[in-house]
Parts: structure tokens; C-alpha cells; sequence
């Protein structure tokens, strides 16, 4: 199934689909490209797919992406999740809250260039084994508020190269809000050599 609707640019609609047994990185730029694709309802995936671990460039350059369900993903062993998402420039809301993120250790691109994405909340990540977050969630020019929660840790980042570049831009206030998170050094980690601007801001906050 890897690639199985790449470059398909004039589907616009994927309704209730369910992929049949995949391997491991089967759903792999599964989506990319499909630049007239509005709506990806819901997306049954079968206790097989849950062996599937790579997710990279899934719906990368779906532009017109307006709604998109994942309520169905078990990212259990997903380990790559590298430009999932990018460029999916319309999309104005999205639920990830119920992601685990355990065993990622590519987020690079993850949500590169989602430009009409307002506030985001991975409160859900852990990200205590990922290594590469360089431009995770550049050119997202929308975004206030970004929520990170108690497991999300830099400590094993190599890269993060740009990772909020244009974020919040045009002086907009841009606010990470570190949700229970008892890291004291994670907002220097997050500030430094990521394309942190004056405007933005970062805030631990206990509920």
C-alpha cells in the first residue's frame, strides 16, 4: 500500500476506508500530493496495520485538506513521523491527543507549512526517544498556542534545526505552554537555535 494514492491530484473526497493488511511502512507518503483532497474521513485501520511504522509524508501536500479523522490511529510503533503532515495548508484544526509517540524518533517536517492551524495540543507526546526535530512545526504563520505536556523532552534532539521558524509571524503572539512539565531547562532547549522570535513565549502551567 506504500504510496498507494501518491500524486493522485484530483481526488477530493476519501470517505470511510479501511486499508487491508500493510507492512511496515505501508502507509508511507500513502497521501502525498493529493493536492484536491478535502475531506479524509475516517480511516479504519485493523489491529495488523498497528506493525506499521512509518508514517513519513503520509499527507504531506494535501493543501485543500480541510477535515481530517485520526481518531483510529494506534501510532504504538509508529517510529517515524517525519513531514506527516506538511504543507496541509488549509487545515485548520486537528486531534492528536491520542497519539503515542514512544517509540518516534524522526518528527522532523511533522507539521511544516500547516498555515492555517490556529492552536495545536500534543499534551499526548512523548517524545523522550526522538532525535530529529528540525522543523517540526516551521511556517505554521497561525499558530498561537501550542500545548506540550508532561513527557515532552529534548534531551535526546540532535537536530532542531528551524523548528519554529515563521511561527506565530507577522508579530503574532505565539505561546508553548509546557502542561505539567516539570523540565526546568526545556525552555532554553526549546528557544535555542530553533528560529525562536522575540514575540514568542513559553509558560509551565499546572493543572
Amino acid at each position: 500500500c506504500m504510496g498507494m494514492f501518491n500524486g493522485c491530484e484530483s481526488l477530493t473526497k476519501l470517505g470511510t476506508w479501511q486499508p487491508a493488511t500493510v507492512g511496515k511502512s505501508a502507509l508511507q507518503a500513502m497521501f502525498n500530493g493529493c493536492i484536491s483532497l478535502i475531506d479524509a474521513s475516517p480511516i479504519h485501520l485493523t489491529p495488523e496495520v498497528v506493525d506499521t511504522m512509518s508514517y513519513y509524508q503520509m499527507f504531506s501536500g494535501c493543501s485543500a485538506l480541510q477535515g481530517l479523522d485520526l481518531s483510529s490511529f494506534n501510532t504504538e510503533n509508529v517510529t517515524d513521523m517525519s513531514y506527516m503532515l506538511a504543507s496541509c495548508q488549509s487545515l485548520s484544526a486537528l486531534d492528536v491527543t491520542h497519539f503515542d509517540t514512544q517509540n518516534v524518533t524522526n518528527m522532523s517536517g511533522m507539521f511544516d507549512n500547516c498555515e492555517a492551524l490556529e492552536s495545536l495540543d500534543i499534551t499526548s507526546f512523548d517524545t523522550r526517544s526522538v532525535e530529529n526535530m528540525q522543523r517540526m512545526f516551521s511556517m505554521c504563520t497561525n499558530l498561537t498556542s501550542l500545548r506540550i505536556g508532561k513527557n515532552f523532552s529534548m534531551s535526546n534532539v540532535t537536530d532542531k534545526w528551524d523548528m519554529f521558524a515563521e511561527c506565530g509571524s507577522n508579530e503574532r503572539s505565539f505561546y508553548v505552554y509546557a502542561v505539567n512539565n516539570d523540565d526546568w531547562e526545556l525552555e532554553f532547549a526549546l528557544s535555542d537555535g530553533t528560529g525562536w522570535d522575540w514575540y514568542m513565549q513559553f509558560e509551565q502551567i499546572w493543572e
